[in-house]
C-alpha cells in the first residue's frame, strides 16, 4: 500500500514537472517568435522617425506621428524599451561607435549622439544604439 501511495506521488510530480516544462517551452517559442517580429518592425519604426523629422506639412507630420505613436505604444506594451545611452559612458554592449569626435569639453569615452536608436526587448538588447562618441576628453 504504501508502495502503491509512493509510485502515486512520483507520477503526479512527475507529470507536474512535465506540465512546467511544456509551459516554459512554449513561452520560450513565443519569446523567439515575438522577438523576430518586432525586428522585422524596427527599420519601420525608424523610416517613420526620419518621415516625422523631415516633413515639412504640419498636418502630415501629425498624421506620421499618430501613426508612429500607435505602432510604438504597442510595441512598448510587448516590453520594448529604447536604450537610453545619449550623455551616458559608451558601453560596448549596448551601443556601436559609429563615429568619434575629438572633445575636449565633454568626458572621454561619453556618447554625444545617437545614429540610430536602440532597443532591449525583455531585458535583452534587441538591436545595439548606433553613436558618435567623445573623444580626448577630460
Amino acid at each position: 500500500m504504501k508502495e502503491t501511495h509512493e509510485n502515486a506521488l512520483r507520477i503526479r510530480a512527475d507529470a507536474e514537472n512535465y506540465r512546467k516544462r511544456i509551459e516554459k517551452d512554449v513561452e520560450f517559442s513565443r519569446r523567439l517568435a515575438n522577438e523576430g517580429l518586432i525586428k522585422e518592425l524596427l527599420p519601420s519604426i525608424d523610416s517613420l522617425r526620419l518621415a516625422i523629422n523631415g516633413a515639412d506639412d504640419e498636418n502630415v507630420k501629425k498624421g506620421l506621428q499618430i501613426v508612429f505613436d500607435a505602432i510604438y505604444g504597442a510595441l512598448k506594451k510587448w516590453d520594448l524599451e529604447e536604450l537610453d545611452v545619449l550623455g551616458k559612458e559608451f558601453d560596448p554592449n549596448t551601443c556601436e561607435a559609429f563615429l568619434y569626435e575629438e572633445d575636449p569639453e565633454r568626458e572621454f569615452d561619453t556618447v554625444i549622439e545617437v545614429l540610430q536608436t536602440g532597443y532591449m526587448y525583455k531585458g535583452k538588447v534587441l538591436r545595439s544604439a548606433k553613436v558618435k562618441v567623445a573623444r580626448c576628453g577630460k
